[in-house]
């Protein structure tokens, strides 16, 4: 058999199995359900996801048990990082994490390099820490589809995601090609340290062309084996946060939360330099300074893109219009960040002049009236600009902000996320 004959079988064998997997597809019913999905909403059911991802984790050998009992890592630690559980009569029994870019960079970038898809100012997330009580894996994948529909929809709604990237161990590569739809990144396997050298295969998503994909495979699939038609109803037990502003982080990291948060990595002794002079740098607000002493520690130049920052910065989904006086050029901003005394985003053409005047939606029906000049530009073409000159809501929308993130978003079990305050 030729080359060209053996490709071609390869392909017709993968598209029937994909084909085969589809129609195996039971996805659960949108009606009444045991079970609710939403973000963790206290510290306790935080630190309970990251228990049952360590108890799944080591059973499956992907690690070694740890003196915390949890799956935790700097990560967990970013406030750009949100936790969704899946609960039973109150119990955690699923997990799924989604860690935005940061200058940490993405677990994922350890092993498969992902660089190329940042390119043009994309933005990715990662999908990691999924793990469902081996009690509830029946159920229909009940718990399984219903935290991978919070997690998809939830990075479209709120994060303002581009592409989404995991690692995925082989055994499990057919549900995200075939069902899921992701793609490639690498064809061979490599061993992934992160878990203990298993194999580990990179895909990624994006979400720009995921519906019209879904549609192209799915298309009138009857229930319930149409993953397009399972995404788009609606589903009472699964929670999403109201906003009322634009902001991109959900998170649980007050500075008490934190301190408790911290005190995992000390037992476990897993926060090096490099993480430790990360985090100093995003938290820079005084309930945060004493939980990370001493001068900040260099970080590789060479891994990722790292500016320490003088002031806090909170993750910010909003399309800003730039206008260059001189010229009077306008000039679309894709916001990624936000503080009090910056802003940072993709634009194109890339910063030439030397001072904006910007326009800053902040919610629906607010925006801000802004002062700029561009300080840096990273490697993936990302610009931080200083704010000289604020007008309107600007530090009110800062002081929201930082009430966010200095209050976490403790909620009560079962209710939606709390409504952001108004810029009003």
């Amino acid at each position: 058999m030729t080359n060209a004959k053996a490709g071609l079988q390869t392909t017709t064998n993968i598209l029937a199995l994909a084909q085969s997997m589809r129609k195996k597809l039971n996805l659960p019913s949108s009606g009444q359900s045991p079970f609710v999905i939403r973000l963790a909403g206290s510290k306790e059911e935080l630190v309970a996801a990251l228990g049952l991802l360590h108890d799944v984790y080591v059973s499956e050998s992907y690690m070694e048990p740890t003196q915390s009992r949890l799956r935790i890592s700097a990560y967990n630690a970013l406030p750009s990082t949100s936790t969704a559980i899946a609960l039973h009569e109150g119990k955690v029994i699923g997990t799924v994490s989604i860690i935005q870019d940061s200058p940490l960079g993405l677990p994922i970038d350890k092993v498969i390099p992902v660089n190329h898809l940042r390119a043009s100012g994309h933005r990715l997330a990662e999908i990691s820490g999924l793990a469902v009580h081996p009690d509830f894996r029946g159920f229909h994948g009940e718990v399984l589809y219903r935290l991978v529909k919070f997690i998809i929809t939830y990075c479209q709604r709120f994060h303002g995601d581009d592409i989404l990237v995991i690692s995925v161990n082989p055994k499990h590569g057919s549900l995200y090609r075939d069902i899921l739809l992701f793609d490639p990144i690498n064809d061979v396997p490599v061993e992934y340290e992160f878990v203990k050298g298993a194999p580990a295969l990179g895909k990624y998503l994006r979400l720009e062309r995921f519906d019209e994909r879904l549609l192209q495979t799915y298309g009138a699939t009857p229930s319930p084996e149409n993953l397009r038609e399972y995404l788009r109803a609606a589903d009472r037990s699964i929670l999403f946060p109201q906003r009322e502003t634009f902001r991109a982080f959900d998170t649980l990291l007050s500075p008490e939360n934190l301190a408790h948060l911290l005190g995992f990595f000390r037992t476990d002794g897993i926060l090096g330099a490099a993480e430790s002079a990360v985090l100093r740098s995003w938290f820079t607000l005084p309930g945060y300074r004493n939980l990370f002493p001493g001068e900040s520690s260099p970080v590789d130049p060479s891994a990722k893109p790292f500016r320490p920052r003088a002031s806090q910065r909170f993750p910010f989904r909003s399309a800003a219009t730039l206008f260059e006086p001189r010229s009077g050029q306008t000039i679309a901003l894709r916001v990624d960040d936000i503080g009090t005394d910056g802003i940072g985003g993709w634009m194109a053409p890339a910063a030439e002049a030397s001072t904006y005047k910007a326009v800053v939606p902040v919610s629906s029906t607010r925006a801000v009236s802004l002062d700029i000049e561009p300080v840096y530009t990273t490697q993936s073409g990302k610009t931080g600009f200083r704010v000289t000159q604020a007008k309107g809501d600007w530090e009110k929308m800062n002081r929201i902000l930082t009430d966010i993130l200095t209050n976490g978003i403790e909620q009560a079990v079962g209710s939606a996320a709390p409504k952001d305050k108004k810029a009003s």
